[in-house]
């Protein structure tokens, strides 16, 4: 197995979740990509509160609140024509 799939299968929302299932506590990073993967499945981030529920350190409202303050877009961008080219943006829509 090489290094990148063995990268690969660690960060899956699968392994992520068999770890919560198995009622270990996640940390920050796992975290992170179960609310910016499942928490834009649902309104009400059902499926976010299953794979958490297992969690020792799951607090319903605490969850419910992050969840809720996601941002949409996680990767922020550069806008084009808003003075780009000054902060060296190559593209020449700038």
């Amino acid at each position: 197995m090489s290094s990148l799939s063995a990268l690969s299968e660690y960060y899956s929302v699968k392994t992520i979740k068999d770890k919560a299932d198995a009622g270990r506590i996640l940390n920050h990073e796992e975290k992170v990509a179960l609310f910016y993967t499942t928490g834009f499945l649902d309104n009400e981030h059902i499926l976010l509160h299953r794979i958490l529920e297992p969690c020792p350190d799951y607090r319903y409202k605490a969850v419910a609140r992050q969840a809720k303050n996601i941002h949409p877009r996680p990767i922020s961008y550069l806008e084009p024509g808003a003075g780009n080219a000054q902060r060296g943006c190559p593209c020449a829509g700038c």
